[in-house]
């Protein structure tokens, strides 16, 4: 076996050859890089990020919509009732609204469907 900037990580074989060399088993590899790529989001926040998506796809279309963050500070009583959490200042709602947006899939925000596959 050649230098490490030798392997092309792309071929398994030399993956393989290298695990070989330095003693561990390629399923621990597999393993690790599994754990690293699991979505650690809460379905929680998934919930309030399709719900101030789907607040704001319907204020979009009223003839004066509101600003973002006045939407979002309307699902107050709902944000803190779906994140469980103590949600005293707007400033938290808000906080916690715009990030749960951020963190939820956009195939999840889209398709309707794909959320009742997935329990939203």
């Amino acid at each position: 076996m050649g230098k490490l900037n030798e392997l092309d990580p792309n071929d398994w074989s030399d993956v393989v050859e290298f695990c070989k060399s330095v003693g561990i088993k390629p399923s621990a590899i597999y393993k690790l890089a599994a754990q690293k790529l699991v979505s650690k989001t809460e379905s929680s926040t998934i919930e309030i990020g399709i719900l101030v998506h789907d607040k704001l796809e319907l204020n979009k279309r009223k003839k004066t919509p509101l600003k973002p963050r006045s939407v979002i500070l309307g699902l107050t009583k709902e944000i803190r009732k779906i994140s469980g959490k103590k949600l005293v200042s707007d400033e938290q709602v808000y906080f916690n609204g715009y990030k749960a947006l951020g963190r939820t899939p956009g195939f999840l925000l889209w398709d309707k469907d794909e959320r009742k596959r997935f329990g939203y």
